[in-house]
């Protein structure tokens, strides 16, 4: 709270209709709380329950992970395994190989 009161207090967290005034710090205090314990039983939600076996058969072609965009090597690149072991280098050559037996010039 010292960026509001200009020097350190404790904080009682506002849980009602006052905790949505901004100058309020007991409204940050009480949705830190609460944003934490959701947290926590979303994460023990999670761990005891697994989705059936059919919403994985659904999903599995209705999925726009593959070819997509938004995949994490062409959000983030290679990672260093692949581009130190040659991977990338591998597969230009071996299509390019393919190319030229299949009779497309260079």
């Amino acid at each position: 709270a010292y960026g509001v009161t200009g020097k350190v207090a404790g904080v009682a967290p506002a849980w009602g209709p006052e905790g949505f005034n901004p100058f309020n710090p007991g409204g940050v205090a009480s949705h830190h709380i609460a944003a934490g314990a959701f947290g926590i039983l979303a994460g023990i939600f999670h761990l005891t329950v697994r989705p059936p076996q059919r919403l994985y058969r659904a999903l599995r072609m209705g999925t726009m992970w593959y070819g997509s965009a938004t995949t994490p090597i062409e959000l983030f690149g290679p990672t260093r395994y692949q581009w130190d072991s040659g991977y990338f280098q591998q597969e230009i050559e071996r299509q390019v190989e393919i190319s030229l037996s299949e009779g497309v010039s260079e």
